[in-house]
């Protein structure tokens, strides 16, 4: 039975070369595949026999392929991803408005409300000049083009987010349901830890779910991985909830009901609820400026009386609702008539009467919004825009270069290096052509047993 052995030993060798040559195959071709985790043959001697008072050796066994991944360091990458995701995302959002407030070109709000005052302060100078009125009615319509134009793209800036934030959920919730039906096909491979390329499929699932939602993940006993969002299971083996937004919130299907994890997100979801919480204080912020400029401007033309001598009316139109500041507008009838400016003090008053407009001018040392006048508050709010906008940036360049490095970590453990691939092909065509040997030798010694026993 000794050639016999020899034969079984030598035909496991050359399975496992042929194991690890192909192993090599697929590390090899995908080496620029994202995602994929280089894998090696694990392997080890069969249990040997006993013949003629002695153990001998019977050959070796494939275990099984393993992938040269880390849980812990990808756990950390998961976890990094899912911050600078969230800080990327919001710095994007709110840096793309900031420029309203103060354009490089252009009226930015403090300029808006400056040149209003500025306006009345030359015609001060002479009251019945139209050309003094014209200048006024001309600041009166750069203030409300700036306002508005500030308010309507914030609104489109939130309406952005809400849609943002609703094609995310729609990917995640195609992410959630791939990790489920992973994990149900990795358990129909026997042992998770050896169906590499399926993990492979998984873990970018779980990547993209670390971007989107920040999720977080373990794995399982049995080698199917959880999915945590906001720390509630969204996949659980081979089961997978569902997310919806509803009002404002982000839900998270559990059994016949909701729960709701907004403020527990993070990714790309996390980073666009924060932008929107943002642009909205933005907006409410912009609105409060009008509300108390426009609202003193208007009160104060009212009290005064026009060249003709007619009680004044209102410098600007106000809306119903919505934002107030996104539908400002001058008063038309002060448009087509800049006589209508009340800047006289008396019905009666002389030609050149500019005592309500000394009241108008008075307006900009008036405390308004918030405790302040509306020009210092006009500088506040550009104050917090920037400070906002430099502090998300700061966020996103700290986290992002947190996940760099750890991505660089995990990189260097799971990505396939060709001159490791070349040695390893070496020794496994080594390894074959030296099983193939022994079998050949083995057979010439059966022949020539054969022909003796013959």
């Amino acid at each position: 039975m000794g050639l016999l052995d020899a034969l079984h030993a030598a035909r496991t060798g050359l399975g496992a070369a042929s194991a690890g040559l192909r192993t090599t195959s697929q590390n090899v071709t995908n080496a620029s595949t994202l995602g994929y985790t280089r894998q090696r043959v694990e392997q080890s001697a069969q249990a040997p026999i006993r013949e003629v008072g002695v153990w001998l050796g019977s050959g070796v066994r494939v275990d099984r392929i393993t992938r040269m991944a880390d849980t812990l360091v990808f756990g950390r990458v998961v976890a990094a991803a899912g911050d600078a995701k969230a800080a990327e995302t919001q710095f994007a959002a709110l840096s793309g408005l900031e420029g309203m407030f103060e354009p490089t070109a252009g009226v930015g709000l403090r300029g808006a409300v400056d040149g209003i005052f500025a306006a009345f302060g030359r015609a001060s100078s002479d009251p019945s000049d139209s050309g003094g009125r014209r200048e006024v009615v001309a600041a009166l319509a750069t203030f409300t083009r700036t306002v508005s134009g500030i308010a309507q793209s914030l609104t489109a800036g939130i309406a952005e987010r809400d849609a943002s934030i609703t094609a995310h959920l729609d990917a995640a919730n195609g992410d959630l349901a791939e990790v489920a039906t992973l994990n149900a096909a990795i358990l129909a491979g026997g042992d998770g830890r050896s169906v590499g390329d399926l993990a492979d499929r998984r873990d970018l699932a779980i990547h993209r779910l670390a971007d989107s939602l920040g999720a977080t993940f373990h794995v399982d006993p049995d080698g199917t991985t959880s999915v945590l969002v906001g720390g509630h299971a969204a996949v659980s083996g081979i089961n997978a909830r569902t997310l919806s937004a509803s009002g404002g919130n982000i839900l998270l299907s559990v059994d016949a009901g909701n729960v709701d994890v907004t403020a527990d997100l993070r990714g790309a979801v996390g980073g666009e609820r924060d932008a929107r919480a943002v642009l909205v204080s933005w907006l409410a912020d912009t609105d409060a400026l009008v509300t108390g400029l426009a609202g003193a401007l208007n009160a104060q033309n009212a009290a005064g009386f026009t060249a003709t001598g007619a009680p004044g009316g209102q410098l600007f139109t106000l809306p119903g609702s919505g934002s107030v500041a996104a539908g400002l507008k001058v008063n038309p009838a002060v448009v087509a008539d800049p006589g209508l400016l009340a800047f006289a003090g008396a019905a009666l008053a002389l030609p050149g009467d500019g005592n309500n407009l000394l009241l108008l001018r008075a307006v900009e040392d008036t405390v308004l919004v918030g405790g302040e006048t509306a020009s210092n508050f006009a500088s506040s709010v550009v104050g917090r825009v920037a400070s906002d906008t430099s502090l998300a940036e700061l966020d996103a360049e700290s986290t992002g270069a947190i996940a760099a490095d750890v991505e660089a970590l995990h990189a260097n453990l799971t990505s396939v290096d060709l001159d490791e691939e070349a040695v390893q092909l070496i020794q496994y065509q080594t390894a074959y052509q030296a099983a193939a040997k022994v079998i050949q030798a083995a057979d010439e010694m059966l022949r020539s047993l054969l022909q003796i026993v013959n």
